[in-house]
């Protein structure tokens, strides 16, 4: 009788834990929109970037504003720099 007992009580609770998640999952689904879009992505060997040269604006649903973004030469966010050192230059490194 009581492994019985403990069997349905089991299976009840599983059952609501199921039922919980899918309303959990429906309830997502419906008021699921897209808070922040990220700008076009291609994967280079191993690592994931952005698409070289955008200069794109986006909007963003959190922050309620258009956000600019630009995308350099290499993939990354920000502007392109110039690698080659000027002759006049220095560079110093602390560690």
């Amino acid at each position: 009788m009581l492994k019985k007992q403990l069997f349905i009580n089991f299976t009840v609770l599983i059952l609501f834990c199921f039922l919980g998640l899918l309303i959990l999952e429906f309830g997502l689904r419906f008021f699921e929109q897209e808070i922040f879009s990220f700008p076009p992505m291609k994967i280079v060997g191993n690592r994931l970037l952005h698409k070289s040269n955008l200069d794109i604006y986006r909007f963003d649903n959190e922050g309620q504003k258009i956000v600019h973004t630009i995308i350099n030469k290499e993939g990354f966010i920000g502007l392109n720099y110039e690698i080659v050192k000027p002759s006049d230059t220095y560079r110093i490194a602390f560690l």
